[in-house]
């Protein structure tokens, strides 16, 4: 225990990387969305949102889109999101995992969205609850 311990105490960056690390886990997302200012929701949760009005964003590659989409979804890259796409009053984000929603939260942000949601397990998730998909 000592020499750990006189390890630790040498090796202070070392130690604080590897929690960083650890904190940066799929399971933090979560968190780092909610501090960013987005919900984070289920499927269910986004299929009774999308019923109220709420618009899904895929932001999978257009050729993943193509071959199967939530019905309804609209496709949009990071790069394509300017000033004049058009933000509903709710916003649910869909992709391949919920590490892109990070840099997704802040560019929907800046451009004055009211609310957003990230779709806790992505599009894996839409299928797994039941949504329609269609391809093209």
């Amino acid at each position: 225990m000592n020499d750990f311990l006189v390890f630790v105490s040498e090796h202070y960056l070392l130690m604080f990387a590897l929690g960083v690390g650890l904190l940066m886990t799929q399971s933090s997302f979560p968190i780092i969305n909610k501090i960013l200012g987005a919900d984070n929701i289920t499927a269910q949760q986004a299929a009774i949102a999308i019923d109220d009005g709420a618009i899904l964003l895929d932001f999978r590659s257009p050729t993943d889109y193509k071959n199967s989409h939530v019905k309804g979804a609209k496709n949009i890259s990071l790069t394509t999101l300017t000033k004049k796409t058009k933000l509903a009053q709710h916003i649910i984000i869909a992709g391949y995992n919920d590490e892109t929603s990070i840099t997704l939260i802040n560019k929907l942000k800046q451009l004055g969205a009211i609310r957003i949601s990230v779709l806790f397990g992505g599009f894996a998730a839409c299928k797994q609850h039941g949504f329609v998909i269609v391809k093209g």
